[in-house]
C-alpha cells in the first residue's frame, strides 16, 4: 500500500472509532459515572461507532425511499463522515438519558427490582435538585449542618469532597450527657449567609446525615 492509499484509508479508519469516542466523552460527562480505562473507552468506541453506523444506514434506507437521487449523495465519503459525527451527538445523550426513562428503569427493575439506575448509592444519597439539608460528622468531633449543593461525582475518585451552602459549625462535647441539647455546642452560626460555604475532604468524615 503506498502513501496515497494510506491517506484514503486512514478516514474510514477513523469512523470506526472517532465518533463512538464522542459518544463516549459524553456519556462520562453527563452521566456522572467514573470515567474509564484505555481498554474499555477503545472497546466502548467501537461498539458506539458500530451502533452509530446502523444508524446511518437506516437514516440513508428512509430518505433515499422519499427523496429521489439522495442516496448516492448520502454515499459520499464526506457527507458519510459528518454525518456520523453529527449523530453521535444524539446518540451520546440517548445513551445518557436511556436509563432514567421509565422504559429503562422496566428494564433494570425487571433484571433486579433493587437496582438504581443512578451509578452509586453515594450518588444515589447525595443527589437532591433542589439542595438537601445535611449534617456532617467529622473524625475530629466537628459537626457541620448545611445545604448540600455539590459533591464529587465519581464514587471512586480517591479525592471526593462535599461542598455545604449556608453551613453550621458545631464541636461534640466530650463529656456525652442525656439530654441532645448538649452533644454539640455551636462554634460558627452561617445558616442565613448565602454566600457561606465550607468544604469538607470525603476522608475526614466519618458520616453524612441527609434531610431532603
Amino acid at each position: 500500500m503506498d502513501l496515497k492509499d494510506l491517506i484514503t484509508v486512514i478516514p474510514e479508519l477513523l469512523l470506526l472509532v472517532v465518533p463512538g469516542f464522542i459518544s463516549l466523552r459524553i456519556k462520562e460527562k453527563y452521566s456522572l459515572e467514573r470515567k474509564h480505562d484505555r481498554f474499555d473507552s477503545t472497546i466502548y468506541s467501537l461498539f458506539y461507532s458500530f451502533i452509530i453506523g446502523i444508524m446511518y444506514s437506516v437514516v440513508r434506507a428512509i430518505l433515499s425511499s422519499l427523496i429521489l437521487h439522495i442516496d448516492s449523495f448520502m454515499g459520499l465519503d464526506k457527507v458519510k463522515q459528518a454525518g456520523y459525527l453529527l449523530l453521535s451527538v444524539p446518540f451520546g445523550f440517548c445513551v445518557v438519558y436511556a436509563p432514567k426513562t421509565k422504559v429503562g428503569k422496566w428494564i433494570d427493575q425487571h433484571f433486579n427490582k433493587h437496582l438504581s439506575p443512578e451509578p452509586s448509592v453515594w450518588f444515589k444519597a447525595m443527589q437532591n435538585p433542589n439542595g438537601a439539608w445535611a449534617t456532617v460528622y467529622m473524625k475530629n468531633g466537628m459537626i457541620y449542618t448545611g445545604q448540600l449543593m455539590y459533591y464529587s461525582t465519581d464514587p471512586e475518585e480517591e479525592e471526593r469532597a462535599i461542598l455545604l451552602c449556608k453551613y453550621r459549625l458545631s464541636i461534640r462535647n466530650e463529656n456525652m450527657t442525656q439530654s441532645s441539647s448538649e452533644f454539640s455546642t455551636i462554634i460558627v452560626d452561617n445558616l442565613n449567609k448565602e454566600d457561606s460555604k465550607v468544604y469538607l475532604d470525603f476522608s475526614n468524615i466519618v458520616s453524612i446525615e441527609i434531610v431532603p
